[in-house]
């Protein structure tokens, strides 16, 4: 810890993880300036997770610091660290350019809150004074333990949308019987969708999709994965002719056009 640096620390809480109202909190404490650390902001959310209220507090951190370096450097302070108990958000930062290009990570595996972290990476370079990201034990000191509370006390009043929390729901379907995954050869094919919701809670950016088939040796009902953007395009009992990727192991598919309505 630099004693000449101003220190901001940050928390983020859900009462009901994940789905559950949550909030997060930030205090500032500036050496040597009289009133001691003070509340420069705290937030509530109706809907999100944990993860999402701690990275979010991160990037209000970070926008306290852009906003507010004038500011700062008017009261004597010209570094700035930024201290979370949240080891996913330390790491959301620091691998955040590396996970740019394809927003997996080294297990190939999807990056979660990717809204997020593109907001961070758009912060990251454009703040006006010195900062860093620091790590800090969770309530080992009287500031964590105070900025716990105000998280938490933010999450019991929530006010706004967290807009990138996309909750999971699986549609209910008429449909009875078991669904195989798709073996996936580059097909066009016209489905219908009758179930389609996020993989897991974890994993918000890649979807399950259960559809019907009944062309030739395809027929049957079949489940394949799909990414948020095709997802967005897709609703319950609706045709579409959609293209399949080359993969019997991990059947996808990747695009999606409205069809017209067929007996299956």
């Amino acid at each position: 810890m630099n004693p000449y640096a101003a220190q901001l620390y940050i928390d983020g809480s859900c009462l009901k993880n994940p789905g559950g109202a949550g909030g997060f909190a930030g205090i500032l404490e500036i050496p040597e300036q009289e009133g001691g650390a003070k509340v420069i902001f705290q937030e509530g959310y109706k809907s999100t997770t944990n993860n999402r209220m701690e990275i979010r507090a991160l990037i209000r951190a970070m926008e306290y610091v852009k906003e507010n370096s004038s500011y700062l450097k008017s009261l004597g302070v010209y570094q700035v660290e930024i201290r979370s108990d949240s080891t996913l958000t330390i790491g959301c930062f620091k691998n955040a350019e590396g996970w740019r290009s394809t927003w997996t990570g080294l297990d190939g595996k999807p990056i979660s809150n990717v809204d997020l972290i593109k907001r961070i990476l758009t912060l990251k370079n454009t703040i006006g004074l010195s900062y860093s990201v620091e790590h800090v034990l969770n309530k080992s000191t009287e500031q964590t333990r105070r900025v716990d509370k105000l998280a938490k006390a933010a999450a019991k009043k929530p006010t706004k949308d967290d807009s990138g929390y996309i909750k999971p729901r699986a549609s209910r379907t008429a449909i009875r019987g078991g669904t195989t995954m798709f073996d996936a050869q580059g097909q066009k094919l016209k489905i219908k969708i009758f179930e389609h919701c996020p993989v897991s809670r974890r994993k918000s950016s890649l979807f399950k999709v259960k559809f019907e088939v009944m062309t030739g040796d395809n027929s049957g009902k079949f489940f394949a994965y799909c990414s948020q953007g095709v997802n967005d395009l897709l609703h319950r009992h609706h045709y579409y002719n959609a293209n399949f990727n080359v993969c019997k192991n991990n059947a996808a598919i990747e695009r999606v056009k409205v069809a017209k309505k067929q007996s299956f």
